[in-house]
């Protein structure tokens, strides 16, 4: 189909019959793929559930071979280009972005493979790519093309959605897999014996269903949901459209029948059906193919009072959170000052940290927990970034060089001047925990400085998410991390180095570390918490949201990819997105 392409030269030669020409019986898309040399550019088009994707599939199987055997070959990557938002982001930077995302390949990394040309790029969905985008993606492609020759890319899209567009990709080449025929129809049928007899029988006197059978999707979708149906049983209507949402309402009914005895029904139809509408909805709205529980987004929200709900309740934990790290140290440090007052307040300090972290009523405790829920409740992020996987930086940028200067002046002014403190830190350490000592200036100057210099965006190196939730307990396991080792340090500074005595440093690190390990993983897991909490609240989603995934795999209704989930089929999603 050189008719769908605009070649990057204008060939003459070519006639009306070269440009649109059937291939032999047998030809296999990796052999064609070979035919048009190295740079090859491909375009492969199909109806809806013709074998687009499985033909890019089989043929990125082909090309992992060669790269297994030649370490020189370019890496062949499949990328879905459902989630490109538009020019505004140029396409090798969304591809960088899709590396790490999908496939946890290093941002720098990722750089380095497409500036060096060394993946091979296979592109599957132009069709699902927003409609008024798609015209744009197309040049986008193209001019990736001409920025970088030499990397070879496969485009898939449906032929009708490719045709609509006034823009042509700059190809050498393009495939049309065609339908199936009558005859192919009817060998796999009869093959099936009598189990399907309805359906061949149907076939022979139905125009709808001819048209509907040539596509391999909807025979094999047909053979399930009516596997065993007599003649009668199967639809009276009248269009194609109404046959389809038939086929697929008893497929997934026959689905949930056909795995009754796989596992205990732990959630009844309606329930499982309304949670894969939702899931498919949001997947559909956030042009998401692989879905991944610890991606799940503040857009998922879909009324403003769940925001500000959501907003309110993440402004009270951190808030009470806040309380209790700064109210129960400074508990802890007055129990070890030699006055009994000191003692009697302090234990009364650490009971108090965790009742005022929802009564909020102690002045020291108070101001912290609203500050903190005022930050939080105006300022809470429109995207949840959890911590797979800490990387120690020290990258140079204003806001580090800022902390880092603030820091040492701090500290200086501090060894000058500190010294009429002494005798008062000494006697009353508690006091180095207080909202009114001098000191807190230097405890937060130097929380910042901890933080910026060490704390680089963190970016998981090559990894493989293997079980859904992995991100999410990584990113505790790393708030744990940060906690410990920025307590350990920040105790070690405070205690030896300004020789502030060993209590002093334990405390102050304690609560400085938890502090650090709250903004290294912690903050973002309790972020992630209340999204949860909120969805499962509105019936969105399902309190052990894997364990639903899991059932709905079991179900054919989703497939498990590594820890992510897609549905079984791009139009079953569409089905569960458009039901009522």
């Amino acid at each position: 189909r050189l008719d769908a392409v605009e070649q990057p030269f204008k060939l003459d030669w070519v006639t009306p019959e070269r440009l649109r020409q059937h291939l032999p019986s047998g030809t296999r898309t990796i052999d064609l793929f070979s035919q048009m040399g190295k740079c090859t550019t491909l375009l492969i088009l199909g109806e809806p559930g013709g074998g687009k994707t499985i033909t890019l599939l089989e043929l990125a199987r082909e090309l992992i071979t060669r790269a297994e055997e030649d370490t020189s070959y370019p890496t062949p990557v499949i990328f879905n280009l459902s989630s490109w938002k538009g020019l505004k982001q140029p396409l090798s930077e969304w591809l960088v972005q899709e590396l790490n995302e999908k496939y946890y390949v290093s941002k720098k990394l990722g750089k380095t493979y497409i500036r060096e040309q060394k993946l091979l790029l296979l592109l599957d969905g132009l069709d699902e790519v927003h409609q008024e985008l798609r015209n744009d993606c197309v040049l986008a492609i193209n001019q990736l093309n001409q920025e970088y020759g030499r990397t070879s890319k496969v485009v898939c899209s449906r032929i009708r959605d490719y045709e609509s567009l006034s823009q042509r990709f700059r190809f050498q080449g393009a495939i049309f897999i065609q339908p199936l025929s009558s005859e192919q129809v009817n060998q796999y049928l009869a093959n099936a014996g009598h189990e399907l007899t309805a359906i061949r029988e149907s076939f022979q006197n139905s125009e709808i269903l001819q048209d509907l059978l040539k596509s391999p999707l909807m025979l094999s979708v047909a053979s399930l949901a009516y596997q065993g149906s007599q003649i009668q049983d199967l639809p009276k209507v009248s269009s194609t459209e109404e046959y389809i949402k038939n086929l697929f309402d008893s497929y997934i009914e026959r689905m949930f029948f056909r795995r009754r005895l796989k596992g205990k029904n732990i959630y009844s139809k309606e329930k499982a059906k309304y949670l894969l509408s939702s899931l498919a909805i949001m997947m559909r709205k956030e042009s998401q193919s692989v879905f991944l529980i610890e991606r799940m987004q503040i857009a998922w929200l879909k009324f403003k009072f769940q925001r500000g709900l959501y907003k309110l309740l993440l402004a009270i934990v951190v808030g009470a959170y806040l309380s209790i790290i700064i109210g129960f140290p400074m508990g802890a440090a007055m129990l070890w000052s030699q006055a009994d007052s000191g003692r009697v307040l302090g234990l009364s300090y650490m009971v108090s940290s965790v009742v005022s972290s929802t009564a909020m009523i102690l002045p020291y405790t108070e101001s912290f927990s609203l500050v903190g829920m005022l930050l939080i409740g105006t300022n809470a992020a429109s995207r949840i970034e959890l911590v797979s996987n800490l990387k120690w930086s020290i990258k140079r940028d204003k806001k580090k060089i800022f902390f880092l200067i603030s820091g040492i002046i701090v500290i200086i002014l501090y060894r000058i001047f500190g010294g009429w403190l002494d005798p008062l830190f000494k006697q009353y350490t508690w006091l180095l925990f207080s909202p009114i000592s001098p000191l807190v200036g230097f405890l937060a100057s130097v929380t910042s400085l901890i933080y910026t210099l060490l704390a680089g965006r963190i970016e998981p190196d090559i990894e493989t998410s293997l079980k859904p939730n992995q991100g999410l307990w990584m990113s505790i396991v790393n708030s744990i991390v940060f906690t410990f080792i920025s307590a350990m340090s920040v105790g070690l500074f405070f205690g030896i180095v300004l020789g502030l005595g060993l209590i002093a440093g334990i405390f102050s690190g304690l609560f400085i570390g938890l502090m650090l390990g709250f903004f290294g993983g912690g903050g973002s897991v309790v972020e992630h918490t209340v999204l949860r909490f909120i969805l499962f609240l509105s019936g969105s989603t399902a309190w052990n949201y894997a364990r639903f995934l899991d059932y709905a795999a079991e179900r054919i209704f989703l497939q498990k990819v590594g820890g992510g989930y897609i549905f079984v089929h791009r139009l079953l999603l569409e089905h569960f997105s458009e039901m009522k």
